[in-house]
């Protein structure tokens, strides 16, 4: 399971935990669940329940290396990888020379 997956159970459940606000027992329930659901430890059920609650709606995970192609190139780099019977890059690199000369050239100091 992922942390995004994760989150989303999470989330269906943040109303659940914020109306059960002073009810120790009735949390208490809730965090069980989701240690059950998401196999994670109790204390880190409180903890997303709490990190998800503080969360600004307009928050974007921006974390992890930018992206350098879109959708396009990633299709058509593994349409090229299957027909190549999906080899490595080395093998592959002689089969995309002939056809590199069309692409458009990206600047490396930007």
């Amino acid at each position: 399971m992922t942390m995004e997956t994760k989150d989303e159970v999470f989330l269906e459940h943040l109303q659940d935990w914020l109306k059960a606000k002073g009810d120790r027992k009735k949390r208490g329930e809730i965090a069980v669940q989701m240690v059950f659901a998401t196999k994670c430890h109790l204390k880190s059920a409180a903890r997303t329940f709490k990190r998800l609650q503080l969360r600004d709606g307009a928050w974007k995970d921006t974390r992890g290396r930018p992206r350098c192609y879109d959708g396009a190139v990633v299709s058509a780099l593994r349409d090229v990888w299957e027909a190549g019977d999906r080899g490595c890059g080395e093998v592959l690199h002689p089969m995309i020379r002939p056809c590199r000369c069309s692409a458009p050239r990206r600047s490396m100091d930007a």
